[in-house]
């Protein structure tokens, strides 16, 4: 019985990155030629994958995701009740464009059941880091939210201790291995 479940998972999993790819490989063939309804039909069969699945841990690390699958990723998670309450996008390449949608995922109603948000190694900078900052100023049920490694500098720093000052949910925020962090960033987040 276990073994049907993993295979079942590993299915599931397996579709859901395919969505993303196709659609991300339809914007690197001429993005402009991708419509909005297209990316909509693609987060809607996402989330419908993840709703009759009823997926709660979303592990989608290293699978070689970009910005453009975060405006589908967003969509589906943002724009109807999913039981997605982990999302694992770590070792991908979102980026500051993929950040914004994420960000605005993150102030949705719909998306409040997200409890943990990994984005370790994504090279998300300044301009990421201040959408998914405006986000925090709005989410109150993110619980745990990591960027280690990426290329946060203390301007993205002082944007998260900011929004941090009126956020009173998040209990784990890890940014270590930002490098770019230094005094001015440090002093601003220790002032919260």
């Amino acid at each position: 019985m276990y073994s049907n479940f993993v295979i079942s998972t590993f299915s599931i999993l397996q579709s859901i990155v395919m969505l993303l790819k196709i659609y991300t490989a339809s914007v690197g063939d001429g993005g402009s030629e991708v419509s909005k309804e297209d990316a909509s039909a693609a987060a809607a069969a996402v989330r419908h994958i993840l709703n009759w699945e009823k997926v709660q841990d979303l592990d989608l690390n290293a699978k070689e995701l970009d910005f453009s699958a975060m405006f589908v990723l967003g969509e589906a998670l943002g724009g109807g009740d999913t039981q997605v309450s982990i999302l694992q996008l770590q070792n991908n390449s979102i980026g500051d464009e993929g950040a914004a949608p994420l960000g605005e995922m993150l102030q949705s109603d719909t998306a409040k059941v997200v409890k943990k948000l990994f984005l370790m190694n994504n090279h998300i900078g300044d301009q990421g880091a201040q959408s998914l900052a405006e986000a925090l100023e709005v989410n109150k049920t993110l619980f745990e939210f990591n960027l280690q490694n990426n290329n946060i500098t203390d301007k993205g720093a002082t944007s998260f201790a900011e929004a941090l000052k009126s956020n009173y949910a998040l209990m784990y925020f890890r940014l270590h291995g930002n490098n770019g962090i230094g005094v001015v960033g440090i002093i601003a987040l220790a002032s919260i």
